[in-house]
């Protein structure tokens, strides 16, 4: 599909219309001008140019980027013959514009932890192998996470979706259980739903979701649809118990939501999964379960175990489940991304540790190995 783009230009000599820079001054927009001849609109021997701009550089990202770069172009111009003309276009195909994440689905493994704790988690994990680290999802927990709406401190309300910008670009609504006070601490409590005693005035948690959605979006629709059209999606508020029943009730209250025409429009699914050493293979039932519901019920949409949890006793039965429960292999495993939970073990994580993928493996056919090296020898190499 082709896309054009009309905006001011007049350049007074064919020099000025050469490569156009943005921002850190790299070569962006190229542009090719024909030359149309006439007089400037302030009466000198200008060149009224009609380019035909082909974006060749694949730093641009979207629409609303193309739109920035010609709005500096008609600055320029403007600012050479204070003129205003609508006398040039841009043409650009699809595929020149670049989407600012990879696609969901071509990276599988991923990791969690602390925010800000992604640089040096992927320092550990290159270390391992460090042609495969670059396969590695990595996101960060609790409210300072710029990808995820959390309802503590009521933070989401002032998240900025523009920040979001990890791969694969995923915007979490929030983790809901069926009661949420934003003071998690309890030194001043603040409900936000899930208070039968002060109902109706706070909503029970399933409705508040929809509700607060939709809200969202209303207050940060033009960055959250610029977003979008880099190819940010939305994965579904994560309920507890019934997700199914409380996935229909989230859709009653807001259809929108089902609808890829709106920017209410809900891309995908989240939920949170647990795993030891003994009953991981049931997990993975479980996990292959949920996933072709989902998937059956809502045409196929992504969905991603936001958070997996591996509780064992030993770093060997860490590295069990890593090699064994199918959890981490994408062979066996449908969800369309995982993040598994590397902070330390409470139980055989030293003192003061920041990481399990430290932690040595010291029985099993894995021993001697880091927990960053048995992930790596099985993540490493999937996408």
């Amino acid at each position: 599909q082709r896309r054009q783009l009309s905006f001011p230009l007049r350049f007074h000599t064919m020099a000025e219309a050469g490569t156009l820079l943005v921002g850190d001054a790299e070569p962006l927009l190229p542009a090719a001008i024909e030359t149309l001849g006439g007089q400037g609109s302030d009466g000198g021997q200008g060149l009224e140019a009609r380019p035909r701009v082909t974006l060749s550089n694949k730093r641009l990202a979207t629409g609303a980027a193309v739109a920035s770069v010609l709005a500096l172009i008609g600055l320029a111009a403007s600012s050479v013959h204070g003129t205003s003309e609508p006398v040039a276009s841009v043409v650009a195909t699809d595929d020149e514009l670049m989407q600012a994440f990879s696609p969901l689905g071509t990276k599988f493994c991923g990791i969690n932890h602390n925010p800000h704790m992604c640089p040096e988690m992927y320092g550990l994990l290159e270390k391992a192998d460090p042609a495969g680290v670059g396969n590695i999802l990595c996101k960060c927990e609790m409210a300072e996470s710029p990808c995820a709406l959390d309802p503590e401190f009521k933070s989401w309300t002032n998240l900025d979706p523009s920040l979001c910008k990890d791969d694969p670009g995923i915007l979490f609504l929030w983790q809901v259980p069926d009661q949420i006070d934003a003071d998690p601490a309890g030194f001043e409590s603040e409900p936000v739903c899930g208070f039968p005693e002060l109902a109706p005035k706070i909503p029970n948690c399933n409705d508040w979701a929809a509700i607060e959605w939709m809200k969202y979006v209303d207050k940060w629709r033009p960055k959250l649809m610029a977003q979008r059209r880099a190819g940010l999606k939305v994965a579904a508020p994560m309920f507890t118990g019934d997700i199914f029943q409380k996935l229909d009730r989230f859709f009653e209250l807001c259809p929108q939501c089902n609808d890829p025409n709106t920017p209410y429009y809900v891309d995908g699914f989240a939920f949170n999964q647990g795993a030891n050493p003994a009953t991981a293979a049931g997990e993975l039932l479980h996990v292959q379960d949920v996933v072709t519901r989902l998937k059956q019920k809502y045409s196929n949409r992504p969905v991603i175990i936001h958070n997996l949890g591996v509780w064992a006793s030993t770093a060997e039965g860490v590295a069990n489940v890593i090699k064994n429960s199918g959890l981490f292999d994408h062979t066996k495993n449908p969800v369309d991304a995982m993040y598994w939970s590397v902070y330390p073990s409470s139980v055989f994580s030293p003192p003061l540790a920041r990481s399990v993928l430290k932690d040595v493996v010291k029985a099993g056919p894995d021993a001697g190995k880091t927990l960053a090296q048995v992930f790596m020898e099985v993540c490493g190499k999937q996408r």
